[in-house]
């Protein structure tokens, strides 16, 4: 029996974006927002875990595509995915990028400012590690993974900046030394 071809592009969609990599860190934020705070803003929750998941799902979009030589012997579906149905992908980059875009003004407006800010470098620096957009056309051969420090800010820096984010977007009362003191340890 065939697969739907919505089914069968849904399955390949999980198959690239590997969503089981970045699940944790919605887990990540809300133990963060949950520990200063009183009471939740759930609109607010609500949208900083889609910005996460909308720029985790781009960002490793962006690892299948940068990794290609990498992945060629142990991961081969993630480009041949990607190259196979190239128009539904980019669509779909543009799309989650679009969604992020919303979800920070969104959280400018609705908070102050300092959990949007730091979900916007979790989501720079998400996508730092596969493709370093800071460097114009040298942007695969810098990206962050390929050097031990680049892991480490990445991958450090990423979650601080998610509980920065759960911490700063809270209705509690810690000022900004007791979130950086939790945030670090």
């Amino acid at each position: 029996m065939r697969k739907s071809v919505p089914l069968k592009l849904a399955a390949d969609f999980v198959i690239v974006t590997r969503p089981r990599k970045f699940i944790p860190f919605l887990l990540v934020f809300l133990n963060a927002q949950l520990l200063p705070a009183s009471q939740v803003n759930w609109s607010n929750f609500f949208c900083a875990s889609l910005f996460i998941l909308a720029s985790c799902s781009f960002g490793m979009q962006l690892n299948a595509w940068t990794d290609r030589e990498l992945d060629q012997s142990t991961k081969p579906e993630l480009y041949r995915n990607l190259a196979q149905r190239f128009k539904f992908y980019f669509f779909g980059m543009v799309l989650e990028s679009a969604i992020s875009l919303a979800c920070l003004t969104f959280l400018m407006r609705e908070q102050e400012s300092s959990g949007a800010i730091w979900l916007l470098f979790f989501g720079l620096l998400f996508s730092l590690y596969s493709f370093n957009f800071l460097v114009p056309h040298r942007g695969k051969e810098y990206r962050l993974k390929i050097y031990w420090w680049g892991n480490l800010l990445s991958a450090g820096g990423g979650y601080f900046a998610l509980w920065m984010a759960g911490l700063s977007s809270r209705q509690g009362n810690l000022n900004f030394n007791a979130c950086l003191f939790l945030a670090l340890f």
